[in-house]
């Protein structure tokens, strides 16, 4: 059945070709009212019973007509009012406050297309603790205001930052879960990748292994290599995998990031836990570790992958400090850093004609330190990088928000990408409170010039791995390890798909004006009811709403132009994320 309302000649065709058997029988049953037939031929009802008995039959044949039509019409989801699509989930619990979808070789849900939108037309896409995965819905613009108690209306003429996209990991462990222990793995890809998935176009990629690898692993560790000549991707799975999903997405931007350097480079001879480079950034270890990264980037080149950007370092700063000896780390302070990006790897990268355009992202810590490690970056004035990277711990504390403004008034024309967010510990299936953390997370970042949202790990198995020395998380996809024919989508999945699949590369974020009904002066609070709005190439406005309270909220959505007005009227349920997509108005 087409998602969108056929009204063509074809649908005609497609409603008489469908229902004839029907109307035939139908009046086939007519005559046989009228004309008894018996052994010894045709016995003719009397005249007086005729015409109550034709008049009879047409009216049957009119209901059986008329409820054909209607189920017809009802089928194919007709704009008249409030369509109301079902999700298509296959749900299954585990004990958590809501449920996941389970997916296998015979079904998985989809994100319905939004098709085509007339001016006074809406699609609303819902997805609740209790009942809903992006569930489709149409509404229609009205021209009084409803009396609700929120009035939301989106600022077109003042559009601010761009929006780089949305992506997931590629850890080992991913890797492992899409392709080693399940048979699905086409469906698993298009269920980030894909039209009908949450549309990724974005991929981080650690170069070599991390706390989510079943080895640890670097592509150089043969010791006091200095000429780096038994440098090898070959313990590295996932590099040639990468194309696989490039043929999905050829658009996709692929971000490299460095964990740790061999070692033999590092002060404390390991690859697992934090040490750092031995020497000062003026010695040999600092430029081995640059060649060691741009020989990654060289060699994956050569595989036909275009890395779009790199961060030298995960969580430098976070490492100097941390007691974790259990995953691939290496420390750097803020001054090393500023000197080793500014007169080593800057200059490194952006000098050698096959990484030149490679952007550099800078920091790939928490938000709390990014203002701090910014200053001290430019303290020579000026510095060899295109952007920022920010972890998510999910409480977008007000000194981490400030952090995010505040480096962007810095630096305006520096992008910032939130690169890490996950839920340590419980994999929790089926938890709403992952999924809410993700949508507040989203909606603060990008609202507060965050231009794109990668999320980590794509897949885990249920008990949160595999990983080096069993340490656990969450992920948004978790794939049953003892059944290769089987995964279940989070709520945290289709949380990260009300914003990936709809906000498009390229789309301006836009102010939002929240107000009560009574009170005309305009007040914008992060709660209860939390906003996102965007405008997208296609010049339709993309408005995210998170309703985090355990009760129904009532809102308007105001779409007026100087030339008409335009009000809609939406609904939030109880712990509820609701995607609204309209027309921009033209004035």
């Amino acid at each position: 059945m087409a998602d969108a309302i056929s009204t063509s000649s074809e649908g005609s065709q497609e409603f008489k070709k469908s229902n004839g058997k029907q109307y035939t029988e139908s009046v086939g049953m007519f005559q046989n009212l009228v004309t008894l037939r018996n052994q010894d031929g045709d016995f003719q009802i009397p005249e007086k019973w005729r015409t109550p008995l034709k008049l009879l039959g047409g009216l049957i044949v009119l209901i059986i007509i008329v409820i054909l039509v209607w189920a017809e019409l009802t089928e194919r989801a007709t704009h008249l009012g409030h369509r109301t699509y079902e999700d298509g989930c296959s749900r299954r619990y585990f004990g958590e406050d809501s449920f996941v979808c389970v997916c296998n070789g015979s079904y998985c849900d989809e994100i319905r297309p939004i098709g085509h939108l007339e001016r006074n037309e809406a699609i609303v896409y819902e997805t609740s603790a209790a009942e809903s995965r992006l569930r489709r819905l149409f509404h229609r613009f009205q021209d009084e205001r409803p009396e609700n108690e929120h009035v939301i209306r989106v600022d077109l003429a003042n559009p601010k930052h761009s929006i780089l996209g949305f992506g997931g990991t590629l850890t080992d462990s991913a890797y492992f879960n899409l392709v080693k222990y399940t048979n699905l793995t086409n469906l698993l890809l298009n269920q980030f990748f894909g039209e009908r998935g949450i549309k990724y176009n974005m991929l981080k990629v650690p170069a070599g292994s991390t706390e989510f690898s079943e080895e640890c692993y670097t592509y150089n560790d043969k010791s006091f290599d200095y000429g780096l000549r038994t440098f090898s991707l070959e313990n590295d799975s996932k590099v040639p995998f990468i194309k696989d999903i490039l043929a999905l997405n050829n658009d996709i931007k692929l971000l490299a990031t460095g964990y740790s350097a061999p070692g033999w480079m590092k002060n404390s001879h390991k690859i697992l836990g934090p040490g750092e480079l031995k020497g000062s950034p003026q010695d040999i270890y600092y430029s081995l570790y640059t060649e060691y990264l741009i020989r990654y980037l060289e060699q994956t080149r050569t595989l036909g992958l275009n890395f779009w950007g790199i961060s030298p370092l995960n969580e430098p700063l976070t490492s100097l400090t941390a007691n974790d000896t259990a995953s691939p780390r290496m420390a750097m302070s803020s001054d090393n850093l500023r000197q080793f990006i500014n007169d080593v790897f800057g200059p490194s990268l952006k000098g050698n004609k096959l990484t030149k355009d490679v952007n550099i992202v800078f920091h790939e810590d928490a938000k709390n330190s990014l203002l701090g490690n910014v200053n001290t970056l430019y303290q020579d004035g000026s510095a060899f990088i295109d952007g920022f990277s920010v972890h998510s711990n999910f409480l977008n504390s007000n000194k981490s928000v400030n952090n995010l403004i505040q480096t962007h008034n810095f630096q305006p024309d520096k992008f910032i990408l939130s690169t890490e967010s996950v839920h340590r510990g419980s994999v929790s299936q089926g938890s709403w409170k992952y999924a809410a953390d993700y949508a507040s997370d989203i909606i603060s970042s990008l609202n507060h010039y965050v231009n794109g949202y990668i999320d980590y790990n794509l897949a885990l198995n249920e008990e949160g791995g595999p990983s080096l020395n069993r340490q656990t998380a969450s992920a948004s996809i978790i794939v049953n390890s003892h059944n290769a024919a089987e995964f279940y989508k989070q709520p945290s999945y289709y949380a990260i798909g009300h914003f990936s699949h709809f906000i498009p590369p390229g789309s301006k974020v836009l102010p939002i004006a929240i107000r009560n009904n009574e009170d005309e002066s305009v007040v914008y609070t992060p709660g209860p009811i939390e906003c996102l709005a965007v405008r997208t190439p296609e010049m339709n406005v993309v408005l995210i709403l998170h309703n985090i309270e355990d009760r129904v909220h009532a809102l308007t959505i105001d779409a007026s132009t100087q030339k008409t007005k335009r009000f809609l009227n939406v609904g939030m349920a109880p712990k509820s994320i609701r995607t609204v997509v309209w027309r921009v108005e033209a004035e």
